[in-house]
């Protein structure tokens, strides 16, 4: 009776770790990703605005 018992803490123990390690991995997976988007964003961002940029100045050109 007392070898099932501290077979079954040993089996918590050890899937409590598990647990642990798997938040901790998909709160840095989480992390990388947001860091991705927003870095897919900025260069979005950044290339809207060359486009923009663009078309300003062709309308400039072709109003002369």
């Amino acid at each position: 009776m007392r070898l099932c018992y501290l077979f079954q803490m040993e089996l918590n123990k050890k899937r409590e770790n598990d647990i642990t390690r798997l938040r901790r991995e998909l709160e840095e997976q989480a992390a990388q990703h947001e860091q991705s988007v927003n870095s897919m964003r900025t260069k979005q961002n950044q290339a809207l605005q060359e486009l923009q940029d663009e078309i300003d100045g062709l309308k400039k050109s072709k109003s002369k």
